[in-house]
């Protein structure tokens, strides 16, 4: 019974990639505590967290998983090596601008002024490749 009850606990501990957007801080907060729940100590915590890494998180693991002996070094080196940026919807909005990609079939209007007529010329396009 106790078995599938740390199954079940170690299949609900999420997955850390180290985006910018991923608060590693409640991450590792919450790791700690599915962890203390199965009664992991620190070198079982160290050994078995790996596991639960994705995208850069596990590339930084292998370059530095020598160095990082004990888990609570570990812990610090995570945090420092991913830290969370929170954004404003400001920021966000203006991100969401400089990444734009046009799509393939997506029309887009070309506007053109003559200030000396005060004239406003506006063609409305769609590419077709």
């Amino acid at each position: 019974m106790e078995t599938q009850q740390f199954s079940k606990i170690i299949d609900t501990i999420p997955i850390f990639s180290g985006t910018p957007r991923e608060n590693v801080h409640e991450w590792l907060e919450l790791v700690n505590l599915k962890f203390d729940m199965i009664g992991y100590n620190a070198v079982q915590k160290r050994r078995f967290v790996p596991q639960y890494l994705s995208g850069d998180a596990p590339k930084w693991h292998l370059s530095h998983r020598d160095q990082l002996d004990g888990w609570d070094a570990y812990v610090v080196a995570l945090v420092a090596a991913f830290p969370y940026v929170e954004t404003t919807s400001r920021d966000m909005n203006l991100k969401m601008l400089r990444d734009r990609k046009q799509g393939v079939l997506e029309s887009f209007t070309v506007s053109v002024c003559d200030e000396s007529h005060n004239a406003r010329l506006e063609i409305k396009m769609v590419l077709l490749v």
